[in-house]
C-alpha cells in the first residue's frame, strides 16, 4: 500500500515539476502557449494532468487540446519541451513553425504523426516521428526516428551552378519526406549569413580567410565539422571538394555512414599552379571515395569513363539529376516579349550557364557567322546565369574580345529563379551547351530545355550527351569544335519540329519523384 501511494506521489510531483519546467523554458525561449478554447481551458488541462498522474492514463481521452505556437522555434529545439506534455492532453495543434501558416495536429490515432510543419512556396514539408504507445497506454512522441543527414558542399545557394542546384533540390526533396537536413557550406559572399533557414533546410556557412582559384582557405572548417558531423546520422559529401576529405575523415571516426555524390571530374585551364591545384583535389576526392558507403553519379556513361570512379566501382549507383519541371512566369514572358521584341524575327539561341571555362562559350560565338550565313537570318545569344562567378576572372578576360565583337547580339538576363527559367526556355528557338571537358557531367538545363518543348544542341560529352540519346530532342556536336556546332545549330532550328517531343515523355525518363524516391532507398539501407 505504502509503495503504491508512494509512486502516485512521484508521478503526481514529476508530472507538476514537468509542467512548470515547460512554461519557464516555453517563455524564456519566447514560445506562445495558447489554449485554443478560452482561460478557464487552462486550468481543466492541469487538473486532467493531475487526475492522470493518479490514474495512469486512464484519463487521457478525455483531456483537452494543448495549442503550441512554436513561431520562433524550429522543430528539434522545441520537440522536448512537449514530449512529456503529450502523456496528458489528446491532441497537440503546432502552429506557425518558421513563420509559416500551416497547422497540422499530432493525435494518437496515428502511428505516424506529423510534428512539424515548413511553409514552402504553397507546399507543406513535415518531419515525422513515430507515435509509441507503452503499457499504461502512454502516448510517447520518439524523436530518433528523424534521420538527420548532412550536406557538406563548396558552394551553396545564391551561387548558381548545376552543383549547387542539384544540393538544394535534393535537400528539399529530402526534408519533403520528412528527413532534417543541414548544408555546411562555405561563406564565398561576406554578405551571407553565417547561419540560417531555408525552405526547412538548415544552412551552416563557414568564413573563409582567403580564397585560391576556386577553394577557401578555412580555420574554422574543421570546427564547424566536428560539429555537424556529431550530430548528424548519414553525411552526404558532394565532390569535388576540397575540404572533403575533413569531413569523410571525421565521418568514419564517427562510425557514421557516408554517402559520396560524385558530380564531376574538374579540369582547371592550364594556367600557372592550376596543375597542382587539381591533383591535389582529386587526392582529396579519391580518398573521400575510397571511405565512402555509397558512391551516387548521374549516369553509367559518366561513371565508365569517370577515372577516379573505376576504383571503387563496387560503390557505385547511378540516378538522374533532381530536375523539377519549370514553371512559366507569366509576368517575366511578357517581360521577355516586351525587352526583346526586336530580337522575335532573329534566330534566339540560349545559354543558360555561368561563364566559366569548361562551358565553351567562345567556340559558340566563332559560330555565328557560320549559321547567319547558312540560315540567312540574324542570331541573338541570351545569356542566363552570372557573368561574373568566383574564379573564373582570367577566362572572362580571354572571351572578352569575342563579347566586345558580338556585343549587338549577346544579351545577358541575369540568373533567374525556377520560374523565370520557364519563361527563358518558352522564349528560345534552341539550348546550347557546348562543354569542353569532364568538369560538365550532364547539363540539368537541357533536360530543362527539353521539358519547354526546346530542342537542344549539346557537346558529345560521357554522361552530357545521355539526355540527347534518350529523347532525341537535338544533336550531338564534337567537343571545342565551331564548325560543327555550327552545322548542328543550323540543322536544329531549320527541322525544329522533328527534334520536339512531349513534355509527359520527357518527365517518363527525368523524374524529379524518382530521384527523391532512390536517395530514400539509398539511406534507409545503411
Amino acid at each position: 500500500m505504502f509503495s503504491k501511494l508512494k509512486t502516485i506521489v512521484s508521478k503526481s510531483l514529476s508530472s507538476w515539476y514537468f509542467v512548470i519546467t515547460f512554461l519557464v523554458c516555453g517563455l524564456r525561449n519566447s514560445y506562445r502557449l495558447e489554449i485554443r478554447k478560452n482561460v478557464s481551458v487552462f486550468f481543466r488541462l492541469f487538473l486532467h494532468i493531475a487526475i492522470f498522474s493518479v490514474n495512469a492514463g486512464r484519463n487521457i481521452d478525455k483531456c483537452e487540446i494543448l495549442r503550441i505556437d512554436c513561431s520562433n522555434g524550429d522543430g528539434k529545439r522545441y520537440v522536448n519541451f512537449f514530449v512529456d506534455c503529450f502523456r496528458y492532453s489528446r491532441s497537440i495543434i503546432l502552429s506557425g513553425i518558421n513563420g509559416g501558416v500551416s497547422i497540422k495536429t499530432l493525435s494518437r490515432s496515428n502511428p505516424i504523426c506529423i510534428s512539424s510543419v515548413y511553409s514552402t512556396r504553397g507546399e507543406k514539408t513535415v518531419q515525422v516521428f513515430d507515435l509509441l504507445t507503452t503499457e499504461n497506454s502512454v502516448v510517447m512522441l520518439n524523436e530518433s526516428d528523424v534521420m538527420r543527414v548532412l550536406f557538406s558542399i563548396s558552394y551553396y545557394h545564391p551561387y548558381v551552378s548545376g552543383l549547387s542546384l542539384y544540393a538544394k533540390r535534393l535537400a528539399f526533396g529530402l526534408v519533403a519526406k520528412g528527413y532534417q537536413v543541414t548544408v555546411l557550406a562555405t561563406q564565398h559572399m561576406k554578405s551571407l549569413t553565417l547561419h540560417e533557414k531555408e525552405e526547412g533546410i538548415d544552412i551552416v556557412r563557414v568564413p573563409y580567410l582567403f580564397r585560391f582559384s576556386k577553394g577557401f582557405f578555412m580555420p574554422l572548417f574543421l570546427l564547424r565539422s566536428f560539429q555537424e558531423v556529431r550530430k548528424a546520422d548519414i553525411i552526404c559529401v558532394h565532390l569535388p571538394q576540397f575540404e572533403g576529405i575533413v569531413i569523410s575523415f571525421l565521418t568514419k571516426l564517427f562510425n557514421k555512414k557516408l554517402v559520396c555524390i560524385y558530380h564531376c571530374e574538374v579540369q582547371l585551364p592550364r594556367f600557372f599552379g592550376h596543375r597542382l591545384i587539381e591533383n591535389v583535389l582529386h587526392l582529396s576526392n579519391m580518398f573521400s571515395l575510397f571511405l565512402a558507403d555509397t558512391v551516387v553519379t548521374y549516369t553509367d556513361d559518366f561513371a565508365n569513363h569517370a577515372k577516379l570512379l573505376n576504383r571503387v566501382k563496387q560503390k557505385v549507383k547511378t540516378v538522374y539529376p533532381p530536375i523539377p519541371v519549370p514553371m512559366i512566369d507569366q509576368q517575366k514572358k511578357k517581360e521577355f516579349d516586351t525587352v526583346f521584341a526586336s530580337l522575335k524575327k532573329t534566330i534566339r539561341i540560349g545559354v543558360a550557364a555561368r561563364i566559366a571555362s569548361e562551358k565553351g562559350i567562345e567556340y559558340l560565338l566563332q559560330a555565328i557567322p557560320v549559321i547567319e550565313k547558312q540560315l540567312e537570318r540574324k542570331v541573338s545569344i541570351l545569356f542566363a546565369g552570372p557573368k561574373n562567378p568566383v574564379g573564373e576572372e582570367r577566362y572572362l578576360q580571354t572571351i572578352t574580345p569575342l563579347l566586345k565583337k558580338y556585343e549587338e547580339k549577346i544579351h545577358f538576363v541575369g540568373s533567374l529563379s525556377q520560374k523565370e527559367m520557364g519563361a527563358f526556355y518558352s522564349f528560345l528557338d534552341v539550348l546550347v551547351l557546348p562543354s569542353t571537358n569532364s568538369t560538365e557531367s550532364f547539363g540539368m538545363v537541357q533536360v530543362e530545355a527539353m521539358f519547354m518543348g526546346v530542342p537542344v544542341v549539346v557537346s558529345n560529352l560521357p554522361g552530357v550527351r545521355v539526355p540527347v540519346q534518350l529523347t532525341k530532342m537535338g544533336e550531338l556536336v564534337k567537343i571545342a569544335d565551331s564548325s560543327d556546332l555550327a552545322e548542328k545549330i543550323t540543322k536544329v532550328v531549320a527541322q525544329r519540329k522533328q527534334y520536339i517531343k512531349s513534355q509527359k515523355e520527357v518527365v517518363t525518363i527525368f523524374s524529379y519523384d524518382k530521384t527523391i524516391e532512390f536517395y530514400q532507398d539509398v539511406l534507409q539501407r545503411l
